[in-house]
Formats: C-alpha cells, structure tokens, sequence
C-alpha cells in the first residue's frame, strides 16, 4: 500500500474547513477511505452557494436612488428656463439669472453662457420639491405596492436657503426670487403605520441641488438633526397630498394655469408608463425586489434610460407647444397639450394609477 504523505504541517488542515489531518495520523486511520492519488491524500474542497438576500433597508436606500436619478429626468424636461447665468453674491449664496426658454429670440440663443452643470440643477430643482413629488408619487407606489412598508410626506426648513433666482421676464427686467422656508420630502418607512410620526423613516430628496447639494437620500432622524432648524416643527402628511394638490384641473378659463396642469399630466403618464413597462423587462416588481446589488445597479441603468428615452420625446412635444405656438396663441397651445396628454394613455399608465390610489387608501 502506497505511504500518504500528509499535505499540511500544522495541527489542523485549514484548507478542509479545520477537520484536516492531525500530527501523527497513519495510513490506517479514519482517512482511509479517502482516495489517494500518486501517493498524496486527495480531500475535495465543498463549495457552497449562498444566495444575497437584501434587507429592508437596504431595498430602501437602492430604490431611493433609482427614484432620485427619474427625478432628474423629469424635472429637467419640466423647467420652462433656461440658465443664462451664475454668480455667487457676498453672503455665497448662489444667484441664478435665467428666463423662460421659450420667450427668447434666436440671436439670444447664440450669446456665450457661463454656466455651470451645478447650476443648471439647481435650477431646474428650484422650488420644485411638491410639484415632483406629485409627479413621482405614481412610481414610488408601484416600487413599494404590496410591501410592509409605510408612505408619508415630511415638511421641513432647511438650516439654509443658498439659493436666489432672479427670472428674467420679455423685457429683459429681472424680479428676484428667494426658495420657500418649508421643505417637502417623501418618506419611506419600513414596517406598519404606528411609527409614522416618530424618528424612523428614509427621506428621499430629488431636489437638493437646489441646496447646492447633490441628490441623496437619507434617515429622517438625521436629516432633522442636521439639515433642518430644531426650533422649527416638522409637519407631516398622508402620501399622496402632493399629487391631490396638482390634481385638480383648472377650469379653461386659466389658461396658464391649465397649460402648467397638461404638462405634469403628459409627464405623469409618460413616466409611468417607461417606468412599468421597463420594470416588466427587468423581470418583473417581485424579481426587481429581490434583486442583488450588481443586478440591481444593471437593472437601474435599464429603467433610468427607458425613461430618459421617453421623456427626450415628451420634451420636444412641449417645445412644438410653446416655441411655435404658444408664444403667438395661448389658446392654441392649450389645445395642442390637450392632444398630447389623450395620446399619452395607456393601459400601463392605468395600472400604475390604480396601484397608487390602493396605497392612498382610496
């Protein structure tokens, strides 16, 4: 009988998960069952397959990003400005000289521009925070329907206001405009209804570059400590508040108002449909939930571009609005966003809707 040559020279055998061979052990022992192989002892290694099971939290903060980078993509095709440019004043506040896109002439279009990416953000973000919410609060349903998980909307101030707008209007005279003292967030929390006004909770903020901040998402009872004046209450509402504010249409007599109204539904309609339809193409609400991280990351990727996609279209739909006739005719421009919105429905869009008024309680 061929001599085994034990491998390992310590007490214990690492390599076997630590029941290797011990000092002094001969070929007749309790390994002698093992195969040997050339004279050596031949132990085969276990692999073992574990699968990644993200946690409460962690779904949270993954689709917090997700929501963040729609965000973005709606409000830039939202904002009716255009940046013209920036400076910071003596207090390092940062002022923004912009007008509406859609009043300017062609040779204005051609001036140079010193902005800056930062700054463009900033004011597409400008004192947009209820207005996004309100178009978001259909996708934020559809991630989160049929999960354990609590919906609300939070009000707070900011520890500081660092941004001043001043809009230009068509005679190139300029009102400044300084953001509201109450910011307003959506607020996810894991678990039942009980812990709603208490200290647990994520926010998600789509509008900070507004605040010279980059878009994140944060625990609420840090955000309070940190971001926001203790002195000063925070207020709290039922999901989907924001929505109800924008959801009542004006009457035909306003026509501003009523062109402001047909945009955030053609954006709302367009968004829920690339978002539902690119979730199915992921693998489904149930899959993309209990998704990996790298998988996770490729599927944001996926949904964030479906969605970018759509709303580059949506964009140039409001541009055919209001650049060749709404500047001339108003009325006109109303009619043509009435067309836009009617072919903006689809079957997606209706079921997204539903998985939001269910989660509103309607």
């Amino acid at each position: 009988m061929p001599t085994i040559h034990r491998r390992f020279d310590g007490t214990h055998a690492r390599g076997a998960r630590g029941q290797g061979l011990q000092r002094g052990l001969s070929g007749r022992s309790k390994y002698q069952h093992l195969p040997i192989h050339n004279g050596r002892l031949s132990i085969r290694r276990r692999t073992y397959s574990v699968k990644f099971v993200p946690t409460d939290a962690i779904r949270i903060f993954r689709y917090a990003r997700l929501y963040n980078k729609i965000g973005l993509q709606a409000l830039k095709v939202r904002c009716n400005f255009e940046l013209l440019n920036e400076e910071h004043d003596a207090e390092g506040k940062l002022v923004l000289y912009a007008r509406h896109k859609y009043w300017l002439s062609p040779n204005q279009h051609e001036s140079p521009r010193q902005v800056t990416t930062k700054g463009e953000r900033a004011l597409w973000c400008f004192e947009q925070c209820r207005e996004i919410i309100a178009v978001m609060s259909p996708v934020l349903a559809l991630f989160f329907h049929g999960r354990l998980v609590y919906l609300d909307e939070v009000w707070a101030a900011p520890n500081e206001l660092p941004t001043v707008v001043a809009f230009f209007d068509v005679q190139a005279n300029y009102t400044p405009q300084s953001m509201s003292g109450y910011h307003t967030m959506p607020r996810v929390t894991a678990g039942s209804k009980i812990w709603s006004h208490h200290r647990a909770g994520v926010v998600l903020d789509p509008t900070a570059p507004q605040f010279q901040k980059k878009q994140g998402h944060s625990r609420w009872a840090t955000y309070r400590d940190e971001e926001t004046k203790p002195l000063l209450p925070a207020f709290y509402s039922n999901f989907g508040d924001s929505y109800l504010s924008y959801h009542v249409k004006p009457s035909v007599q306003e026509t501003t108002k009523l062109c402001v109204w047909l945009q955030i539904e053609a954006m709302i309609r367009t968004v829920n449909k690339a978002v539902c339809v690119a979730v199915k193409g992921v693998g489904g609400s149930a899959k993309l939930w209990d998704m990996g991280n790298v998988q996770f990351r490729r599927a944001t990727k996926k949904i964030v571009a479906a969605v970018k996609k759509d709303l580059v279209v949506l964009q140039l739909e409001f541009d055919q609005a209001w650049l060749y006739t709404g500047c001339y005719n108003p009325a006109e421009a109303q009619r043509y966003l009435e067309r836009l919105v009617r072919s903006r429905m689809s079957e997606e869009h209706l079921l997204v809707m539903a998985m939001m008024w269910k989660v509103m309680g309607y």
